[in-house]
């Protein structure tokens, strides 16, 4: 990403953090650039979500960096807008309200918060809608009820397997821990979301004060579709 994407970047998320729902209508209009743009935009959101409402320049400048030499972000060409579904899809609401917390997990901890994200897309390999569903935090129930959750997947997802998982560790802190995730995916139909694909970013927060409990607490950007 060179210097005028970065000036770029920090206008845009300016203008999207006031009012997500004018994500898509700010990167229609830079459509040579919204390849680049669109995962750092929405992944930063996320990230905000958990961290605090605001990111310094640096914060920012360090966090594009990081996402575009992770490979996070992707580097394929943006595709066209699917038709939308006859029902209402709910693309992942973030839903983490807690305070930053100094200090980290203990390596069990970390394993604990993978596991959950493996144990979630192992449920959604198998049809176990209900039992992925329970992995997650009230607050994500609170943006995504479990109709609109089982039908994004049932409805677009054929099979999916965690390829590999990447803890953020700028990001993460001793009760969340935000992942970069990758998928050996198949779809019934191309997903309304990402470039067809899954969404990556995942953030795991501790379930009860200090217990080695944690749940999914958003995936993604909120994003009506």
């Amino acid at each position: 990403m060179n210097e005028d994407s970065g000036n770029l970047f920090d206008k845009l998320l300016d203008v999207v953090r006031k009012d997500r729902s004018k994500l898509d209508s700010v990167l229609s209009k830079h459509a040579g650039t919204r390849a680049e743009l669109e995962p750092v935009i929405k992944t930063a959101m996320v990230i905000e979500s958990v961290e605090q409402p605001r990111m310094s320049a640096k914060s920012r400048q360090d966090f594009r960096q990081r996402v575009l030499a992770m490979g996070a972000a992707g580097t394929t060409a943006a595709a066209p807008r699917p038709k939308r579904a006859k029902a209402r899809l709910i693309v992942f609401l973030s839903g983490c309200g807690s305070k930053p917390t100094l200090g980290q997990p203990t390596k069990a901890e970390i394993a604990a918060q993978e596991k959950v994200i493996q144990d979630y897309y192992e449920n959604i390999n198998k049809n176990k809608y209900k039992a992925a569903y329970d992995l997650t935090t009230a607050n994500f129930k609170k943006g995504l009820s479990y109709p609109n959750f089982k039908f994004q997947y049932e409805a677009y997802i054929n099979s999916v397997k965690v390829k590999a998982i990447a803890r953020m560790e700028r990001f993460s802190n001793k009760n969340n821990g935000v992942f970069n995730v990758t998928f050996d995916a198949t779809y019934k139909q191309k997903y309304p979301y990402n470039n067809g694909e899954l969404p990556s970013v995942h953030v795991v927060q501790r379930e009860k004060g200090e217990s080695n409990i944690w749940k999914i607490d958003s995936i993604g950007v909120g994003q009506n579709g």
